[in-house]
């Protein structure tokens, strides 16, 4: 499958954004920064048709997540559809001498009220992050500089259901993200568009409207829209106070999408878990059999601490 390449200037000047879109799809990990985006796409395109995507990443999202989407895509009046990615091992082995995958299909786990569940995996499936690590990678994690969990689970499928409903998103879509310079030095020279292939055939444009804001920004953005906003930053030891301080820093934040990302601060996941035990423990659990079962540490700072 053809890799995405996020910029590279030697390729043609990014693309204007079209006066009159198709489609918005909006790109969501039922987080601030990508809600903020969707305001921002919505406001300039009142009248375009459109669709908030979603990721579905198994035994990584909190089990609140849909009820959050569902209501976030009720106060944007969009579709939501939700996408699962299906990966089956080849039997070959990789360059690197990992065992070899092939997305086998994308999966709807919802789509506007109908909600179907994750997907029933057939024997040498892989649907969630955990087990890729396992059977696929060798047991390995993601790392900051291999990020296959962005790349398999998040660009992969997206770019599936792009192209499986290119015809349906007509002659100008615009995939919208909430990507933001100031959150990381590897996001901070990021173009506000781009085309989504290296290709200009049959392409998508990629726009990224609140790539200069502050989170704080985003934040007050979706305050006064009265979008909902994801209870795991409660969870986590967020408060509108805290949320909305303007000297706040950027780094360091409570992260969402999964719910125990490689990147996110050991002390968010204990406080998320001591918030709301029912929902997250299982999802710590998870990651500390894998971690018992591999001998690696999911998290880029160490093995989950016997308290979180």
């Amino acid at each position: 499958m053809q890799q995405l390449t996020f910029f590279d200037p030697q390729l043609p000047a990014p693309p204007p954004l079209p006066t009159s879109p198709t489609m918005l799809i909006l790109s969501s990990s039922g987080g601030i920064d990508s809600s903020a985006a969707a305001l921002t796409a919505i406001h300039r395109y009142p009248a375009a048709p459109r669709v908030l995507w979603h990721a579905y990443l198994d035994k990584m999202v909190y089990p609140e997540d849909d009820a959050v989407l569902v209501a976030q895509a009720a106060a944007l009046d969009a579709r939501l559809v939700v996408v699962q990615v299906v990966y089956r091992l080849t039997g070959e082995l990789t360059p690197t001498g990992a065992n070899g995958t092939t997305l086998a299909r994308i999966h709807t786990v919802r789509d506007g009220d109908a909600y179907v569940g994750p997907a029933a995996l057939a024997p040498g499936e892989i649907g969630d992050l955990l087990t890729f690590a396992k059977e696929a990678r060798n047991g390995q994690p993601p790392t900051s500089k291999i990020r296959w969990c962005t790349d398999y689970f998040k660009i992969r499928a997206c770019d599936a259901w792009l192209r499986a409903n290119r015809a349906l998103l007509g002659d100008a879509p615009i995939l919208v993200t909430g990507e933001r310079h100031a959150e990381s030095i590897g996001r901070s020279t990021l173009p506000e568009t781009q085309w989504r292939w290296e290709t200009r055939r049959n392409d998508v444009c990629w726009w990224r409207p609140v790539v200069r804001e502050s989170w704080q920004h985003c934040v007050a953005a979706c305050i006064d829209a009265r979008i909902p906003i994801h209870p795991a930053y409660g969870w986590q030891g967020e408060t509108l106070a805290t949320m909305t301080d303007p000297d706040r820093i950027e780094r360091g934040r409570p992260r969402l999408s999964c719910a125990v990302c490689i990147f996110a601060h050991q002390r968010h996941i204990a406080a998320a878990r001591a918030a709301n035990l029912a929902s997250v423990a299982p999802l710590v659990a998870a990651v500390q059999q894998y971690e018992t079962d591999t001998g690696y540490t999911w998290q880029q700072r160490g093995a989950l601490l016997p308290g979180t």
